[in-house]
């Protein structure tokens, strides 16, 4: 599975996010076997889903920074929803800001997650402003 948003309400933890853009891709490793002197063959998973969240949003108030910055020193895992699509069991790879001048202030961060992703219900509609 492969999805692509763009300019659509995000969360993590709890915290919202004002994303610009999120890619969300699963993948399952599966092995193929069939019986000896037989055309027929079945697949089965070797292991439990696996994939990535990348999202690259707008920082609104700060607070998004606080909250990726607080799990730090944390071990365990993230919730993350993403439009109808969310997992309990996310560990953030990698995280940056950037800004120019004269321009909206962004943050990258890009997570692994383990286990099937779940669909679900869309969040609502963020009513941030982006400063």
């Amino acid at each position: 599975m492969n999805a692509f948003f763009k300019n659509m309400s995000t969360s993590v933890n709890g915290q919202a996010y004002y994303a610009e853009s999120v890619n969300v891709s699963e993948s399952i490793q599966i092995e193929y076997f069939s019986a000896m002197g037989t055309k027929n063959y079945s697949a089965f998973p070797t292991k439990k889903p696996e994939g990535s969240i990348s999202m690259s949003f707008y920082i609104t108030t700060g607070k998004e920074i606080d909250a990726i910055e607080s799990g730090y020193a944390n071990t365990g895992f993230s919730s993350i929803q993403v439009g109808p699509f969310s997992t309990d069991y996310a560990l953030l790879n990698s995280f940056s800001v950037s800004s120019e001048p004269n321009s909206i202030i962004k943050g990258d961060a890009t997570y692994s997650y383990y286990g099937q992703i779940n669909s679900g219900e869309v969040p609502a509609q963020m009513n941030d402003t982006i400063i």
